[in-house]
Order: structure tokens, then sequence, then C-alpha cells
């Protein structure tokens, strides 16, 4: 028997952590050996986005789609469409695709916060309200169960307990 991941989802509040985790899921959970990476960034305007995202948690604000694909033939385009959606962008090596999401969730970072907390509330519930502690925006990686195997990027509420 081989080895693998079966089960990949890690919430943090900290980009530099997301970081590390996205390394080693790009390394095992899409087994990146000699594959092309394929990444999508989620375009909200487009009413039928979640029509064509693999399944995320219910709370969660899929930001970042990261597929391992085959390599790219010579010749062939650095932009393709997989699964119909919108262009994915190719990268050759996992260090691009980390500097190219780390670059891209920077550079969006308030915008997407702002969107996140608008659709999903501020995260207070019954269950855990001001009394229990703070809740701010904080960062999903997961594997998708799909095929090919695909890692969302997602906002989540991150809670804090007094």
């Amino acid at each position: 028997m081989g080895s693998g991941v079966q089960k990949f989802d890690v919430q943090t509040d900290s980009l530099d952590i997301l970081e590390q985790y996205l390394k080693l899921a790009l390394r095992n959970a899409l087994d990146g050996d000699g594959s092309t990476f394929a990444v999508k960034i989620v375009n909200r305007r487009d009413k039928n986005h979640s029509l064509y995202l693999p399944s995320v948690s219910r709370e969660s604000f899929p930001l970042i789609l990261i597929q391992g694909w085959y390599p790219r033939k010579n010749g062939e385009k650095p932009y393709s469409y997989f699964n119909g959606y919108r262009p994915w962008r190719l990268f050759g090596r996992s260090d691009q695709v980390i500097t190219f999401t780390r670059m891209t969730l920077k550079n969006r970072e308030e915008k997407w916060a702002e969107q996140f907390l608008k659709k999903r509330g501020d995260g207070y519930t019954d269950s855990f309200n001001r009394f229990d502690g703070s809740v701010s925006v904080g960062y999903e990686l997961r594997s998708c169960y799909s095929f090919p195997e695909v890692l969302a990027i997602s906002l989540v509420h991150f809670y804090y307990g007094k």
C-alpha cells in the first residue's frame, strides 16, 4: 500500500501558518510530483459560481481553488479551462502557487473580509456570544474530495474564547 492523505482541513488566523500548511498540502494532498498546478480565483460576480465549486463547508467563503493537473504539453498556453468555469492559471512548481496565492490573499484581504462579513455575519451566535470571547476572520484550507482533487482556500470565522 502507498501513503496518502485521507482528509485535510485546517483553519488558522495567520497567513504565515496557512502558507506552511499549503506547502504540505501541495506535496501530499495533491501529490504534486511532476504535475502542473492549476489555480482559480472564485468569481463571485458570476451568479452560477456555486455550480462549479467542489463541496466546502457551509460556513466558509471560498476564494481560491487549487488542483493538481497533468503536465502542460509543449506549446500549450499558460491559461486553460478546467471544468468549464473561468480560466485556471497554471504553474509548474509549488513555490509559484504559494507565492501567487499569498500575494492574491494579501492584495484582496480587506475586500474579501468585508464581503465575507456582509454575507456570513459577524460570527456571534446563541452558542458563542460577545461574553464568550471575540471573533475575527481566519483562513481555511481543505481538500474537497473531488477528482481531480481540489484544495479550497476560504475565509471562515475564527473564534477566541476568554
